[in-house]
C-alpha cells in the first residue's frame, strides 16, 4: 500500500472544478469507532443539541438574561425571527477530541459531500473493514425549497460547493441558484452564514434556502456550552467543561463566534473558557498533496457530522490530523473519516 500511487485518478470526481488543485492530504489509514459507542455517543449529543436549541430560542424570545452576542448580530438575528416565516435547520458538526465535545461548528461546514466521495473509493481500495457512513441522503433530506450556494473567488472547497449544487439539481428539489464570484447589491454573500452580517436586504436571501441557516448559525456560539444545565446531566460527561471565567487549571480561551482555530492567551470579554483536552496522536499513512502515500504521527480528533429538520439526522465522521495541536484544514492538517465496526 505505501507505494500505491496515482490514487487521486479513483478520487477525482470530488474534485470536479480545480482537478486536484486545491487538494488537501487524505488519510488512508482506517480509523474505527465501535457501534455501541457510538450508538452511546449519538444519544447524548442528541440530547446536548436539543437543550442548546432550547438555548438559543430562548434568547430569541427575550426570557434568556445574559446571552453573549455582539449588538449588531443580536439585532440582525432578531429581525429575521420576528419578521420571516423562517425553519431553523441546517447542517452542523459536533467536534470532540478524546470523545470530549469541544464545540458545535455550525457557521462553515465543510466537505460534507466530498467526504462521501473518498470514503467510498478508500474503502474499496485499501478493503476497509468497518461500515462507512454517508452524508448525502440526510444532506438532501433539508432541502424544501429553492437554495442558494455561493462561494469567495479561489477558495479552497470551490469543489465542495460545485458538488453540493449538482446534487441539489437532482429529483430532491425542484431548482437551486449557483453563483460564482458574484455580488448581491453591493454586498458580498458567501456560503458561509456568518458572513451574511454583510447584507442589508434580507428579503431576496430568506426566499430562497442556504445551505447553512441564518439563524441556525447561533448554535455555533461557542458560550452555549456554558449555559448546559442537570436538564442533561446524564450526557455532561461528554462535554469539555466550558466558562465564563477561567476555572480550570489548563484551559483554552475561545471567542464566541471565532472560527479557524481561533484562541486567545490572555483574558478577554467576548470569549468562553474551556478546559484543555489532551488530544491523541498516533501514526497515520496519508495520501499527499502530490499523489504519493506518506506516513507521519499526527494528533488527530472526532467530528460526527449531523442534520436537523425537526429532528436530529447523524451522517459521515469526519476526522482531522495535524502536526499541529490546533486541528485544522485551513492550517495545514488533512482528512479522514471513521468507520463502524
Amino acid at each position: 500500500m505505501e507505494n500505491r500511487e496515482g490514487i487521486i485518478e479513483f478520487v477525482k470526481e470530488a474534485y470536479p472544478i480545480t482537478k486536484g488543485k486545491y487538494r488537501i492530504p487524505l488519510a488512508v489509514t482506517e480509523f474505527f469507532i465501535e457501534k455501541e459507542k457510538l450508538k452511546e455517543i449519538e444519544e447524548k449529543l442528541n440530547a446536548i443539541f436539543l437543550r442548546i436549541k432550547e438555548i438559543v430560542f430562548e434568547f430569541l424570545d427575550n426570557s434568556l438574561k445574559g446571552y453573549p452576542i455582539d449588538e449588531f448580530r443580536k439585532n440582525l438575528y432578531l429581525k429575521i425571527y420576528e419578521n420571516y416565516n423562517y425553519k431553523f435547520k441546517g447542517i452542523i458538526r459536533f467536534d470532540m477530541i478524546n470523545f470530549k465535545l469541544i464545540e458545535i461548528n455550525a457557521d462553515a461546514v465543510e466537505g460534507v459531500i466530498q467526504l462521501d466521495i473518498t470514503s467510498k473509493w478508500f474503502s474499496e481500495l485499501f478493503d476497509f473493514v468497518g461500515e462507512p457512513r454517508y452524508n448525502r441522503e440526510p444532506f438532501l433530506s433539508l432541502f424544501d425549497k429553492p437554495a442558494i450556494i455561493v462561494y469567495p473567488d479561489n477558495y479552497l472547497f470551490v469543489d465542495e460547493y460545485y458538488l453540493e449544487s449538482k446534487l441539489l439539481k437532482g429529483p430532491y428539489i425542484k431548482e437551486s441558484e449557483f453563483y460564482e464570484n458574484k455580488k448581491y447589491r453591493i454586498y458580498p454573500i458567501y456560503r458561509r452564514a456568518i458572513d451574511i452580517d454583510k447584507v442589508k436586504k434580507l428579503d431576496y436571501w430568506l426566499e430562497k434556502q442556504n445551505i447553512n441557516d441564518i439563524l441556525f448559525t447561533i448554535m455555533g456560539n461557542k458560550a452555549n456550552l456554558a449555559f448546559l444545565d442537570k436538564e442533561v446531566d446524564w450526557a455532561l460527561d461528554i462535554v469539555a467543561k466550558t466558562s465564563f471565567k477561567p476555572e480550570f487549571k489548563k484551559y483554552v480561551c475561545k471567542p464566541y463566534f471565532g472560527t479557524h482555530g481561533e484562541v486567545y492567551f490572555e483574558k478577554r470579554d467576548n470569549c468562553v473558557y474551556q478546559e484543555f483536552i489532551e488530544i491523541p496522536k498516533r501514526e497515520i499513512s496519508y495520501l499527499d498533496i502530490d499523489d504519493k502515500i506518506k506516513k507521519g504521527i499526527f494528533y488527530y480528533d472526532f467530528n460526527p457530522y449531523a442534520f436537523f429538520d425537526k429532528k436530529l439526522r447523524f451522517g459521515n465522521i469526519l476526522l482531522r490530523f495535524s502536526k499541529d495541536h490546533i486541528l485544522n484544514v485551513a492550517k495545514g492538517g488533512g482528512v479522514g473519516f471513521y468507520t463502524i465496526v
